[in-house]
């Protein structure tokens, strides 16, 4: 669920470390790598995924983010999800809208990461 510092003006999303070390790809170093996004919508997204060193763990972060949030008019409270594709390894990026409908009212749209930057697709 995007907090009200995931949906401001930071640029950055901090994500779960179970999701980020189950899902992303592996990163050492802090820099981390840049991400290619596409989005449902066909509006492609560069994001950098990086981490900080905190204590003995890790806090990952995708940091860029705001113009896609904006975009897609995430606000807190949405919820933003990740889930991968095999054999391809391609990460899918979805958005749910916060609300008081039951969730079958509610509206999805997702977008296709790909690390090989080649495979463009929306669903």
């Amino acid at each position: 669920m995007l907090s009200a510092s995931d949906a401001g003006k930071i640029g950055r999303l901090v994500l779960p470390k179970q999701c980020a070390e189950a899902y992303f790809p592996p990163i050492s170093q802090p820099e981390g790598l840049p991400l290619k996004v596409q989005d449902a919508k066909g509006s492609e997204w560069i994001f950098q995924f990086r981490f900080w060193p905190n204590n003995n763990s890790r806090m990952y972060v995708l940091e860029g983010v705001t113009p896609c949030i904006q975009s897609m008019q995430l606000q807190a409270g949405d919820i933003v999800t990740f889930s991968r594709l095999e054999p391809e390894g391609k990460l899918v990026m979805g958005f749910r809208k916060a609300s008081t409908a039951p969730p079958s009212d509610q509206v999805w749209t997702c977008a296709i990461i790909d690390f090989s930057w080649l495979y463009l697709c929306t669903c």
